[in-house]
């Protein structure tokens, strides 16, 4: 808002906008955001830097007059939140970020119930 252009700029915000500015609301004060920021530098700093890099990537391919680039820019965006949406609506972000796991056999959970395991190769035995 302190930026040349937006005394005009302003005229077309509009729901977008409001929607983008609109987690400010939920916060308890300048005061507050700045101890957080502080307190987590490193990491605020990096996802600054990413986004300082994501918004240069796009304003080379704008200046760069680069439709292709532009478009797959935004398609991967597009992407990338449905892929968001569709884990956010499982919430299950352990069997996200982890391969699955082979799930046992009958055989194996009768075994674990009533004491029996499988002989030790050689190999296990010189553990």
């Amino acid at each position: 808002m302190d930026q040349p252009g937006w005394d005009e700029g302003r005229k077309l915000a509009g729901r977008p906008f409001a929607l983008a500015t609109s987690p400010i609301l939920g916060l308890e004060g300048n005061k507050t955001i700045a101890q957080a920021a502080l307190a987590n530098r490193k990491n605020v700093v990096r996802v600054i830097d990413n986004l300082i890099a994501s918004l240069t990537k796009l304003r080379q391919a704008i200046q760069n007059d680069d439709a292709a680039g532009l478009q797959k820019q935004v398609q991967t965006a597009l992407e990338d939140r449905e892929t968001w949406i569709g884990q956010r609506k499982i919430n299950d972000w352990a069997s996200i970020d982890s391969p699955p796991s082979a799930l046992p056999t009958a055989g194996d959970v009768l075994g674990r119930l009533i004491g029996l395991r499988p002989k030790p190769t050689p190999k296990d035995r010189n553990k």
